[in-house]
């Protein structure tokens, strides 16, 4: 009987239509909330890496400091990153003329400039002249440093000589690389407002030579002569500034001349005549044709080219023993000047090896393009 009955039941069960199964959960079994929509962020969206175009729309958006105007921000990076004055540097540039080959290879470092006033400047303070009472003091308070353990003249440019060597591999970079809009912004306007100068020529070899020099953005330069160096030195300065590379500064529009006289060398010689110093320079310059001459195709700027002539480091406790006073230091910086903003011939152009190849590795090395 027990058979039968259990035999009927799986009979019904099979004819009976098989429902589904429907699993509740307790998490399912209670009133889901309806999701909120929010805004979709379109940088996360798009996974694909922003391009130059875009970045910079973005910065604009995102900086304060990117948003300003473009006028506004270049002034921000000349007041940070450039108005000053630098000594390019070449590791060995003393043996630049024994060996140019390889001093072509070695890097070029910047050095900040120790003055604490610009050539400009210290020009501006030269033009009150000697001082009353002291012929061979300038008047101004300014023109002498007592900063140092030595009080020596201003715009003497010591630290191009005695500062140390930066080594090899640390070059100084103008504008930091923190970010890409900032720096292809910041880089050619430091450029424009730093003066380079210059007091060994084989610094300058090395500067002239560079592939990262960028010679169509050097607005100011700064050359410093010794007295006391002789011939060999004079030589290698003429060398240098007759060199075809000085084509390439086709942006340049000031010249800060500062020549160094020595007391010792001041002895028993009589005062340099000005009638013509292009046939007759003076003893503590003999290139001083050569510098006037190579400077006078650009066309100088009258508010941006100085004439600095100074006696040597420092004033003795018992006055300066130089035969040069400060009326004719001054005498003879105006007539060089004056020479030096006679602009004779126009520069040529720089012939196709010499310009850079647009689009190629090299011009965007050197110039930022894309």
């Amino acid at each position: 009987m027990a058979r039968r009955k259990r035999a009927a039941i799986l009979q019904a069960e099979q004819d009976i239509p098989r429902a589904k199964r429907v699993r509740i959960t307790r998490a399912s079994s209670q009133p889901q909330p309806t999701p909120a929509i929010c805004p979709v962020d379109e940088r996360i969206e798009d996974q694909t890496p922003p391009r130059s175009d875009d970045l910079t729309s973005l910065n604009a958006r995102e900086s304060p400091l990117l948003r300003l105007p473009a006028e506004l921000r270049e002034r921000i990076w000349a007041y940070a990153f450039g108005m000053k004055t630098v000594h390019p540097r070449g590791n060995r540039a003393r043996f630049w003329d024994t060996s140019p080959e390889r001093s072509r290879k070695w890097p070029v470092t910047f050095t900040p400039c120790n003055e604490e006033y610009s050539d400009c400047e210290v020009y501006q303070m030269s033009l009150q002249g000697a001082m009353d009472g002291s012929p061979h003091f300038w008047k101004h308070p300014d023109m002498m440093n007592t900063n140092w353990d030595v009080t020596h003249h201003r715009g003497l440019h010591l630290c191009s000589r005695w500062a140390p060597q930066i080594p090899p591999g640390g070059e100084q970079q103008f504008v930091p690389l923190i970010c890409k809009q900032l720096y292809y912004e910041a880089l050619p306007v430091a450029w424009k407002t730093i003066t380079f100068s210059f007091m060994e020529s084989g610094y300058f070899q090395h500067f002239l030579r560079s592939p990262y020099t960028r010679f169509d953005l050097v607005t100011q330069l700064c050359i410093i002569q010794l007295s006391n160096c002789g011939e060999p030195y004079w030589a290698a300065w003429a060398s240098a500034l007759k060199s075809p590379m000085m084509l390439k500064f086709t942006a340049l529009q000031g010249l800060n001349l500062v020549l160094r006289n020595h007391d010792y060398r001041s002895w028993d010689r009589p005062t340099p005549s000005v009638s013509d110093i292009m046939k007759t320079p003076p003893y503590y310059c003999k290139i001083l044709p050569t510098i006037i001459r190579q400077f006078q195709r650009y066309p100088l700027e009258k508010n941006k080219t100085t004439v600095l002539i100074t006696s040597h480091y420092w004033e003795n406790d018992g006055g300066d023993y130089t035969g040069f006073p400060v009326t004719d230091r001054r005498i003879m910086a105006e007539v060089i000047r004056s020479h030096l903003l006679q602009t004779t011939n126009k520069m040529p152009k720089p012939p196709k090896w010499m310009q850079n190849t647009i689009g190629t590795r090299r011009s965007v090395r050197l110039n930022g393009t894309k």
